[in-house]
Formats: C-alpha cells, sequence, structure tokens
C-alpha cells in the first residue's frame, strides 16, 4: 500500500549517514558497485534469450530487499558508515534507472516484434513478430 511503502523508505532513509553519503569515497564506490549491479542484474536475460533485455533490465529494478538487508547490516554493525553509503548509493541509482531503461527496451521490443511473451521451450520468437511481448510495471 501507498502509506507503507512512504514508512519504509522513511525508515531507510532516516538510518542513511547524510554526511556519509556525500563524500567522494562513496559516490565511488557507489558508482562501482552500481556497474556491478546493473550489469549482473541483465545478464540474467540471457536465459530467456529472445526477449533478453527485457527480462534482464526487469530484474534491475528489484533493490526494496537490498535497501533492507543494508540497514539491518549497518545496524548491527556488520558493516560501516562507507559500506552502508555505498551500497545505498548503488541501489538507488539502479532501482531509479531501471524503469527508465526497461520501458525504452519493452517499447523496443514491441516496435520489433521481438520478445514473444512466449515461455521458454515453447519455441518461435528469434524476431519474428509472431507475437507481443506485455510486462507491467507496478509502483
Amino acid at each position: 500500500t501507498n502509506w507503507t511503502s512512504r514508512i519504509f523508505f522513511a525508515s531507510i532513509g532516516f538510518a542513511v549517514p547524510a554526511a556519509e553519503l556525500f563524500t567522494g569515497e562513496a559516490l565511488g564506490y557507489g558508482a562501482l558497485l552500481t556497474v556491478i549491479a546493473i550489469c549482473s542484474k541483465v545478464v540474467t536475460g540471457i536465459y530467456e534469450w529472445d526477449s533478453k533485455w527485457s527480462v534482464g533490465w526487469a530484474m534491475v529494478g528489484r533493490g526494496e530487499l537490498g535497501l533492507v538487508m543494508a540497514e539491518e547490516a549497518y545496524r548491527t554493525g556488520l558493516t560501516d558508515k562507507l559500506t552502508f553509503a555505498s551500497t545505498v548509493w548503488a541501489l538507488l541509482i539502479a532501482t531509479l534507472v531501471s524503469p527508465l531503461v526497461f520501458r525504452v527496451v519493452v517499447t523496443r521490443a514491441e516496435k520489433d516484434g521481438e520478445g514473444g511473451g512466449k515461455a521458454p521451450g515453447e519455441g518461435g520468437g528469434g524476431g519474428t513478430g509472431e507475437s507481443t511481448l506485455t510486462l507491467t510495471a507496478t509502483g
């Protein structure tokens, strides 16, 4: 629901050490972790070759659980401020960029007739335009 998501993000926001978040070191590590996170999630699309980009970019925007785990690790002393700040940057950037790129990928797949929307092993696909890709974003 809408009000619970506000409470969730507010609780994470209050836990972020703001002074550490905007240091050059946190930004640098955060950028590096962002690239690693995005690339590793986009790669998962290879298992559904006909719609690899759609599947891969759909996976990128899943950062809520990561925020919970990062906050819990910081709160219990498993990570320091720098690690927490870098992780927050990586999750935040990946979560914000993902819907924008995902929309472009899905629009392009629909235009090109790719993606198929078929389950793995059903055959077809290959960009033949036989079916359409139907994906919806929730938020």
